[in-house]
């Protein structure tokens, strides 16, 4: 580590001296991320305090960075171990710990290896810290969120030479949130827990005590005397050193009640919905309009990745399944917040063993569930309302689809996607109102005939 400090007493420290400062602190490993962590959480407090570059630090600030940079000049000499001896290793884990505090979050990389004579060595691979931003308030379960996804990304890094096979968090909250479907969070967390389930798979996520934690120090920050005389920093927990690893996997998840972030699904008087699926007399222009919302909505919210050309096939899936969606909720309303709440389904409904998918749909259980050779539409179709715009719509595109086949052609087809409330009386009324049928159907106009003269 290089220190440019000799003599602290001749400087008048400013806020650029204090950045000029931590930036020379090169520790690319993050070995000494908890004495670092000290200095980004002084430097934040400097920014709060809103002086300007060159004006000399408020005393208390000044005392606050002086006993740091002190601390580094006094900071006792030890030696780093780099080689990880895995040519003589018999079996190696690698081990992530995560843990956050009021303003900082941050992660800590351990290697395991027991050699052929029944030796275990650990040691610290690498560090990571984050300080939240000055007007960012969150929740510790948010921060200890952003320290989960921290690790995961730094993993992501590492992977090319090492993989960690378990991580440690000392929050129940954010183990939870990482067993459930992020359908089910709130959008904070929800995009958080996708972008960790996208980056990794099949880690085993385990709970660990804060007293145990090494990276509870990298959150925190601690002095360079505590930091180079601690075995938890540098060997991590005791549990380590074990023949078995005596780890406490996440329990089962007791109730959503408990758990915060959790979407909360409450009925209205009224169920939302969008008079403008009403205006369209064609599905597919119904399918564009609202598959041009959707794609104006993701461009809003990810300006780096905008979406500008011709609509996608998904697109337009997307956008179908977000208008069934909406008809359901208009007429299935008692129906959703029962399955919402856990609840009896008590209308007539409940005959149909109706579900909730990963996307909010309603969907039939039937009983094709354990079929092996039918896709997931034809095991468990979409509920479809009766007297409904939207199925009359669904109706009509599939009429035409099949060159404006009979009522029982139309039945089987729309069963393999839909299950349609009173299906052989809604399809009747659609094919009875279909011109173009009418038209094939026409008689012509007989012309009545005289009598015959004898």
């Amino acid at each position: 580590m290089y220190c440019p400090i000799n003599n602290i007493e001749e400087i008048t420290f400013t806020k650029r001296k204090v950045l000029s400062f931590i930036d020379k602190i090169y520790d690319p490993l993050g070995f000494l991320g908890p004495i670092i962590t000290n200095a980004k959480i002084i430097m934040q407090r400097i920014c709060r305090s809103k002086i300007s570059w060159d004006e000399t630090l408020p005393p208390d600030l000044y005392d606050m960075w002086k006993t740091f940079a002190e601390g580094l000049i006094s900071m006792p000499s030890f030696e780093i171990k780099r080689d990880l001896n895995f040519a003589e290793a018999e079996t190696t884990d690698r081990l992530g710990f995560c843990d956050d505090s009021d303003v900082t979050y941050g992660c800590a990389i351990y290697c395991r290896v027991i050699e052929k004579d029944g030796s275990i060595l650990t040691n610290l691979v690498c560090s990571k810290s984050r300080i939240s931003a000055i007007n960012e308030k969150l929740t510790i379960p948010r921060a200890e969120l952003n320290s989960a996804l921290l690790i995961v990304k730094v993993h992501k890094i590492l992977s090319r030479f090492i993989n960690i096979v378990y991580i440690f968090s000392d929050s129940w909250v954010v183990l939870s949130w990482l067993k459930l479907n992020p359908y089910k969070l709130n959008n904070y967390v929800a995009n958080r827990v996708s972008k960790i389930n996208e980056l990794i798979q099949n880690f085993k996520w385990n709970y660990i005590e804060s007293n145990q934690n090494p990276s509870d120090l990298i959150s925190r920050g601690t002095t360079p005397k505590t930091l180079a005389n601690s075995r938890l920093w540098w060997k991590g927990p005791e549990f380590l050193t074990q023949p078995h690893l005596s780890i406490l996997m996440q329990s089962d998840i007791e109730s959503l009640e408990n758990i915060p972030e959790v979407k909360s699904y409450v009925a209205t008087a009224k169920a939302e919905y969008l008079p403008v699926l009403t205006k369209f007399s064609n599905l597919q222009k119904l399918q564009r309009v609202i598959a041009y919302v959707l794609r104006f909505i993701h461009n809003t919210k990810n300006k780096r990745e905008k979406l500008m050309r011709n609509l996608t096939a998904g697109e337009l899936d997307n956008s179908l399944n977000m208008t069934i969606k909406l008809e359901q909720q208009k007429h299935f309303q008692e129906e959703i917040r029962a399955l919402c709440k856990s609840e009896v389904i008590k209308t007539n409904l409940k005959y149909l063993q109706p579900f909730l998918d990963r996307y909010n749909i309603l969907r039939v259980t039937g009983r094709l569930q354990n079929a092996k050779k039918i896709n997931y539409s034809q095991k468990h179709p979409i509920i479809l309302p009766k007297r409904s715009h939207v199925t009359n719509l669904i109706i009509q595109n599939e009429h035409e689809i099949l060159m404006h086949a009979g009522q029982r052609h139309a039945l089987a087809s729309l069963s393999q996607k839909f299950w349609i409330i009173s299906a052989i009386r809604e399809i009747k009324k659609n094919i009875h109102k279909c011109l173009t049928c009418f038209k094939l159907k026409a008689k012509t106009t007989e012309q009545l005939m005289g009598s015959i003269t004898c």
